[in-house]
């Protein structure tokens, strides 16, 4: 078997509980082999209210767990421009953990990711992803969104530390106003 199909079995089989424990469907299951910077794998799970996607690009050496609210059954997600007044329903697993016990943030590397690789690599990454889920996700896969203002908060400051660090401090008060 070839370190791609390796990679997709290990997440599918690491975030089976999303099913068999917490009852959301599968949805989709995508596995994109082509150049290296196109491959990807994307699990989308969701139930009535909420949907969570898991997926791996080779080039972030990363495996990312996005937690979302659905929108009148759909996903509306994928923000890329965050601004104050920019409406998120998907929040990175990291954000929840960060507020819900920090020292379980999943530490890795690649594109904006400025973290060292945890032991056991990718492996590592995918079993601390895994168990943040299982550990912190259930109110939210039940439908309470009450932690999405603390969440929106910390992308929102994110953002906007991003934007004066890559615009510069004029530009970015023009898009979020203080800087304060």
């Amino acid at each position: 078997m070839d370190k791609f199909e390796e990679v997709f079995d290990l997440i599918e089989r690491s975030f089976a509980f999303l099913e068999s424990e917490l009852g959301l469907r599968l949805e989709r299951a995508l596995r994109r082999l082509r150049p290296a910077y196109l491959t990807r794998i994307e699990l989308v799970y969701s139930n009535r209210t909420t949907g969570v996607v898991v997926s791996w690009e080779p080039r972030d050496l990363y495996v990312f767990v996005m937690l979302c609210r659905l929108v009148d059954g759909q996903y509306r997600g994928d923000v890329r421009n965050v601004g104050p007044d920019t409406e998120l329903n998907c929040f990175d697993m990291n954000d929840l953990a960060q507020v819900r016990a920090p020292i379980d943030v999943v530490s890795g590397h690649g594109l904006g990711l400025d973290w060292p690789t945890p032991p056991g690599g990718l492996k590592g990454i995918i079993a601390g992803q895994a168990r943040n889920l299982r550990r912190y996700s259930r109110p939210i896969i039940d439908g309470d969104f009450s932690v999405f203002p603390e969440l929106d908060r910390i992308v929102k400051a994110r953002a906007k530390e991003a934007h004066i660090k890559g615009l510069g401090a004029e530009r970015a008060r023009e898009i979020w106003g203080n800087l304060d």
